[in-house]
């Protein structure tokens, strides 16, 4: 998996040090980069090194940011991604200052994060977009409202279960 989790705020300035991490929507509990396990998130003030997943400027002076989602999350499962900007040589939560804090759906094991917008963009594609099924393969796109984006396309075997599922 690459790049999963961005970061583009209307503020964000070039040249920027963030970091990410990652909080059960279930539980509260944090995801520990080092051990690959959910932590409690009395952990995080004292362990934050273990916790944070480094955003990287996608291109010089692009103002974007990117991170790599955990890959040891192989379950679908809501999630809060937090984005801190890091104040010193190491994260801080003391001294660090959290930029943003949004909601996702992480669809699972090579998967992709939605944000509710996202997830409503998709679902309304296969509800009222375009769709097509071609008997032949087993293969039925949704486009978007505009007839040729497409959102999602699912694979269906003969008897008429899904097989795969792939979301653009």
């Amino acid at each position: 998996m690459a790049n999963e989790i961005k970061y583009d705020g209307l503020l964000a300035e070039t040249g920027l040090t963030l970091y990410a991490v990652v909080v059960n929507g279930a539980d509260g509990t944090i995801w520990n980069t080092a051990t690959a396990a959910w932590d409690p998130v009395e952990h995080i003030v004292s362990e934050i090194t273990d916790h944070d997943i480094p955003l990287v400027e996608t291109v010089a002076e692009s103002r974007r940011y990117d991170g790599d989602f955990p890959a040891g999350i192989a379950v679908a499962l809501d999630v809060t991604v937090l984005v801190y900007i890091r104040a010193g040589a190491v994260p801080d939560l003391a001294a660090d200052e959290l930029l943003a804090s949004q909601e996702f759906l992480w669809t699972g094991a090579g998967g992709k994060l939605l944000s509710a917008a996202k997830a409503m963009e998709l679902l309304l594609a296969v509800i009222a977009g375009v769709a097509s099924y071609d008997a032949a393969t087993g293969v039925a796109t949704y486009k978007r409202a505009d007839g040729t984006t497409t959102s999602v396309v699912i694979t269906y075997t003969g008897s008429g279960n899904r097989t795969a599922a792939v979301i653009s």
